[in-house]
């Protein structure tokens, strides 16, 4: 098989959890290890692409010693650390209008205080009241930016059955114009079982994987399928040529 379909193809991936100070020295984090991140951004490396690795404090990236020379030229790593740090990097990345994928992987927090302490707050306190604010959803705004490429989504939720994530994964598809989602439920990722659905924008399960591996090779040959070898996605998009029609606008 040509592993090499995915050249000159250009991918942003997001990984890893995210921090909110809520004062000088404590923070809120969201869970989450980068681990499928660093596969997926491996995979697509092998593929051939380009790989701009977006990952939070901690998150598990792409081992240098495995990747060799050729393939460690063709990744880029931007760290973050806040949602502010993401929220600038992603949109500065984006705003070239360069980039065919993006996998958005990273746990980002949906709540953050509204207010940080520059000091330390002491302690010895009977209660500590925090407020939070919500923040904006970063995947609803990928395809503002550049309506050109193809988003894949990440949606986690607990406790669901297939029925249950298979909605929540048509109703992110239909908010943000996804048209991947990866579909999986806290148990299984806890349990390191992380069994996964890979449905489409109109809610269809194109594929069902287990296990972190597998997951990031499935994925990937579905992505190169529609923008490597041509075709139509589950919302009547035409992904063959989207090279050319980008290069045609800059």
């Amino acid at each position: 098989m040509d592993r090499k379909k995915l050249h000159n193809k250009r991918f942003l991936i997001t990984s890893g959890p995210l921090r909110a100070p809520i004062d000088a020295i404590r923070y809120l984090a969201s869970t989450s290890s980068g681990r499928l991140g660093s596969l997926l951004a491996a995979e697509a490396l092998e593929r051939g692409a380009e790989v701009s690795y977006i990952c939070g404090p901690g998150s598990v990236r792409p081992d240098p010693e495995r990747l060799g020379e050729d393939r460690k030229e063709r990744l880029k790593i931007l760290p973050v650390t806040t949602f502010d740090d993401l929220m600038r990097t992603i949109g500065g990345e984006l705003s070239s209008g360069t980039y065919d994928v993006v996998l958005h992987a990273m746990a980002v927090l949906d709540y953050v205080p509204g207010k940080a302490s520059p000091a330390k707050t002491p302690s010895g306190r009977d209660r500590w009241t925090l407020t939070l604010v919500p923040t904006p959803k970063i995947i609803d705004m990928i395809k503002r930016w550049d309506p050109d490429l193809l988003l894949v989504g990440f949606k986690l939720e607990v406790d669901a059955g297939r029925r249950q994530l298979i909605a929540a994964a048509r109703e992110l598809a239909l908010r943000s114009g996804a048209d991947l989602t990866v579909a999986n439920d806290f148990r299984d990722v806890q349990n390191d079982r992380h069994r996964a659905l890979v449905v489409t924008a109109d809610g269809r399960v194109e594929g069902e994987y287990r296990g972190k591996e597998q997951i990031a090779r499935g994925l990937l040959g579905m992505i190169e399928k529609r923008i490597s070898g041509g075709g139509i996605d589950a919302q009547g998009q035409d992904h063959t040529g989207r090279r050319d029609r980008r290069d045609r606008r800059l």
